[in-house]
């Protein structure tokens, strides 16, 4: 038999072994006719009294848990999550489970995201969907390019080495970030202490418990200000997504040198699963968010088209020493090692930069403490040396106010 969707042929079976959808229900979905919709009778009435109000609690239950999910998506990085995933639907197709059950395996023995996005494939494919369509549905958990790789998979059936790809970008991506968090430590570090040594002076002129009082609100407002930042970063998508399109190509490489070696991560992982070389680029275009650096990948993408060299193609993001990496994988037919190469040493440059910017800021940061805390002790003890000339005044004037009187 013939796959409907993919041309896969095999023995006759219930689903596709490329592909994975269940084939009697595509074929029916394929056949049903377009803006079918619900018949009149079909539809319940809505409950009244006491069912009333447990739908409309239910709908409130329902509501603050797609509120919860969707904070949770934005405010926690989703790397891990993914890269789980994607590593282990590919040993389940690698080791012949079927498609679909190999979603409902991982849904049963999983939590969170990862169930989520086994379930969403599960009921996709259960109606007649391919993976790609049915992972749609949950499509603030993975990105457009995620998804395009994975039906980019399904179509060449390399299904199983693109989820191998896909999971070793996420890991990728969970390492630059582990990176950058390990690089916050030691700032964050200086800063606590720094909250727990500024109200030493408390301790000796007003005692212990003005210390604590003091010690536990400089940490609470530490800790209000870096929950601010990290909602603000994890909220601002809507605010600075137009702002970031207009970027210059220049500009967006400066800030966010890691995306460079992702692109290039992404074509060398297209590459291995043989797609084309303008295919991949396309296809990794939308790692930048620049429109100037989107519209010179589709121009490096045509000029490979037309049969340019990629070297001269990608002169806007290399070296003069990484083009000589594409012009040997052009001659030697290893494009795939090459751009592996160059996405490692992209995403060393990149590790490298973070490392200085982190030392220059944790230096910034350790200077500004040390005065602050200086100042504080400075003032701390003059207000303690002019206390007891305070009440000696206070004193005097008491004594001349009695003396007045008394005349």
């Amino acid at each position: 038999m013939r796959c409907p969707r993919c041309g896969h042929n095999q023995p006759d079976s219930p689903e596709c072994g490329r592909c994975g959808i269940v084939i009697a229900k595509f074929l029916a979905r394929q056949q049903a006719p377009a803006g079918v919709t619900v018949a009149p009778g079909d539809v319940k009435a809505p409950p009244s009294g006491a069912g009333d109000f447990r739908a409309r609690l239910r709908a409130v239950d329902g509501l603050a848990v797609r509120t919860a999910a969707v904070c949770t998506e934005r405010m926690f990085p989703l790397s891990r999550p993914r890269q789980r995933f994607f590593h282990s639907l590919a040993r389940m197709i690698a080791s012949g489970i079927p498609l679909i059950d190999g979603l409902g395996t991982i849904e049963t023995n999983s939590t969170g995201v990862v169930r989520r996005l086994a379930a969403a494939g599960r009921r996709g494919l259960e109606g007649g969907l391919g993976l790609s369509a049915s992972l749609r549905a949950e499509s603030r958990l993975l990105t457009p390019l995620a998804l395009a790789l994975i039906e980019a998979g399904e179509q060449t059936g390399d299904l199983v080495p693109m989820l191998d790809e896909l999971a070793r970008i996420e890991e990728e991506k969970d390492a630059q970030l582990r990176g950058l968090l390990t690089g916050l430590a030691y700032p964050l570090t200086v800063l606590v202490l720094s909250c727990l040594i500024t109200p030493l002076p408390e301790l000796v002129l007003g005692g212990t418990s003005d210390y604590i009082l003091s010690a536990v609100g400089n940490l609470l407002t530490l800790a209000g200000v870096g929950a601010a930042v990290w909602l603000a970063v994890a909220f601002s998508g809507p605010v600075l997504g137009p702002f970031l399109d207009r970027l210059p190509g220049d500009v967006e490489r400066f800030l966010f040198p890691s995306r460079a070696g992702l692109f290039f991560l992404i074509v060398g992982a297209c590459i291995r699963t043989g797609m084309s070389i303008h295919q991949a680029l396309e296809l990794a275009e939308d790692v930048f968010r620049s429109e100037a650096n989107r519209v010179a990948v589709r121009g490096t993408a045509d000029g490979v088209r037309e049969g340019k060299r990629l070297a001269d193609g990608l002169g806007w993001l290399c070296r003069a020493e990484d083009r000589v990496l594409v012009v040997a994988g052009e001659q030697s037919g290893t494009m795939d090692r090459a751009f592996g190469d160059l996405a490692r040493m992209h995403l060393e440059r990149a590790t490298r930069r973070r490392r200085v910017v982190t030392v220059v800021a944790s230096t910034l940061v350790a200077v500004a403490v040390v005065g602050w805390i200086a100042s504080s002790i400075v003032s701390s003890y003059q207000r303690q040396m002019e206390a007891p000339m305070q009440e000696l005044e206070r004193e005097m004037n008491r004594e001349m106010r009695g003396i007045w009187n008394d005349s």
